[in-house]
């Protein structure tokens, strides 16, 4: 089952073809903004998804 308003490095991978460092620092990125946002959930390494939204502001892309 997958969460349609969630993305990983993985989803950015293989449906962006973006390069896995650079995947990386996407997600990194937007828990940092996240985290900024109030949002402490995403201040966890073990937090792997983002939300689709704040991936496609930072990055210009339609997902």
């Amino acid at each position: 089952m997958e969460n349609t308003d969630m993305i990983s490095k993985n989803d950015l991978i293989e449906k962006y073809n973006l390069k896995n460092r650079t995947a990386t620092m996407a997600i990194r990125t937007a828990k940092e903004t996240l985290v900024k946002q109030g949002y402490s959930f995403y201040d966890n390494k073990y937090v792997t998804c983002v939300p689709k939204k704040i991936i496609a502001e930072m990055l210009n892309l339609e997902v």
